[in-house]
């Protein structure tokens, strides 16, 4: 099976490295979010990516559908962000 290369592979990519930093870097290196939100996040990102791979075959519209999803959870915590905070 060939591996596939998608926009939620790569966040899950970032995220621990994030999250590493946060589990593993000093107090200045560590980012404003919590590791247990960081976490579930990362567990969001890798769920959402198998339920994609199985429900779309194609890699273009994978892509197009991963980057739709990603580009709406950012705008949603922008937007929670400026009402929380």
């Amino acid at each position: 099976m060939a591996s596939r290369v998608t926009p939620l592979n790569i966040a899950s990519a970032v995220l621990v490295v994030i999250l590493g930093y946060s589990i593993f870097g000093s107090a200045s290196e560590r980012p404003a979010i919590g590791t247990w939100q960081l976490a579930g996040v990362l567990l969001l990102s890798i769920v959402s990516d198998i339920v994609f791979r199985g429900i779309v075959r194609n890699l273009k519209r994978i892509w197009m559908i991963e980057l739709l999803f990603v580009s709406l959870v950012v705008a949603l915590m922008l937007i929670i962000g400026r009402i929380w905070g």
